[in-house]
């Protein structure tokens, strides 16, 4: 029966269980975001784990959420794949992250993952079964990081995500294009090796001169243009963050061009802001409930300004106070 199943039959060896009585045995292993993963040996010889287990019973709990990293290897076994249903219904993760070596996705492994962001295809992926990724409508990028694009089994894998952005390796776009199921993609887009970062998460974090960690979201890669941090409507910086913060012009080539809304909210140990000219959008509450004693703003920049060292931000055209600080003189 194993033999003869498709989600199975890629394991060089197959047993039953009287000849190999740890096979098939699960291992639950803490992850680095310390989230509780199972996994199925399927071979001792090999030293080959599955994620997941034979019975298609989740491989963590349901409530789990956010980013998880799968391992390459477990107790010196090597991850070959990710089992049937393996994360089928856990709703809350953005983000699975799948290690090299990595042979098959089976078959419904991420149905319904709502929620997550990207979806991340190791180079050594041979093989995406039916409905791996059916349901999966929040997913904004999908990397597929094979030269040789992975055999899709049917056009319900990708379905629900094929306006998504598809990065593929230099060189191989034609050949994604062409393929089965992978040419569905009405966005194909060719990355190097050292922009799959940028490619999963849709941007990087780097320092500022301050030493903070800002993440930069990528909002037009030919346009080389970023924003700091998140479409989202939470806080993108700690809190906790203490000191200046001096937004940079530019950074890894690209230009800082918007502050994302709500990207420094409630930032109150944060004494003073610095902008460059470069910033022409400030989103809604991107500085709400901090309380900087000094805010300056390039003197070349042509939409805000910090007039006659109000410590302010003034929409120039209409003279309008969008954020002050603790320190603020109305300007005239």
């Amino acid at each position: 029966a194993y033999l003869a199943n498709r989600g199975w039959a890629m394991f060089s060896k197959i047993t039953d269980e009287a000849n190999h009585p740890n096979a098939y045995s699960q291992l639950t292993v803490l992850s680095a975001e310390g989230i509780n993963v199972t996994y199925t040996i399927m071979s001792e010889e090999d030293k080959t784990v599955l994620v997941g287990t034979v019975d298609k019973s989740l491989a963590v709990d349901q409530s789990s959420s956010g980013t998880l990293t799968i391992p390459a290897t477990v107790n010196g076994h090597r991850v070959v794949a990710v089992g049937p249903d393996a994360f089928n219904g856990a709703y809350n993760l953005t983000a699975v992250n799948l290690p090299e070596g990595l042979i098959r996705i089976c078959e419904s492994s991420f149905q319904s993952s709502m929620y997550l962001t990207y979806i991340a295809i190791p180079s050594t992926v041979t093989n995406i079964d039916w409905f791996a990724f059916f349901g999966c409508s929040s997913v904004k990028r999908v990397c597929s990081m094979a030269d040789v694009p992975p055999v899709v089994e049917n056009d319900y894998v990708f379905k629900d995500c094929l306006k998504a952005t598809l990065y593929v390796p230099v060189g191989s776009k034609a050949a994604y294009e062409e393929a089965e199921y992978w040419k569905d993609f009405t966005t194909v887009r060719e990355c190097a090796p050292e922009d799959w970062e940028i490619a999963m998460t849709g941007g990087f974090t780097e320092k500022t001169v301050d030493g903070i960690d800002l993440f930069y979201t990528v909002l037009d890669p030919d346009a080389k243009t970023v924003m700091v941090g998140r479409d989202t409507y939470s806080a993108d910086v700690s809190e906790d963050t203490e000191g200046a913060v001096t937004i940079p012009a530019s950074v890894r080539g690209y230009q800082v061009v918007e502050i994302a809304k709500y990207a420094f909210r409630s930032c109150t140990k944060l004494t003073a802001l610095y902008l460059p000219a470069s910033v022409v959008k400030i989103g809604t509450g991107a500085f709400s409930r901090c309380q900087f004693s000094v805010i300056e703003v390039d003197g070349l920049n042509p939409v805000f300004d910090s007039r006659d060292g109000c410590n302010a931000i003034v929409e120039t055209a209409t003279n309008t106070l969008l954020f002050g600080s603790v320190g603020t003189v109305i300007p005239p």
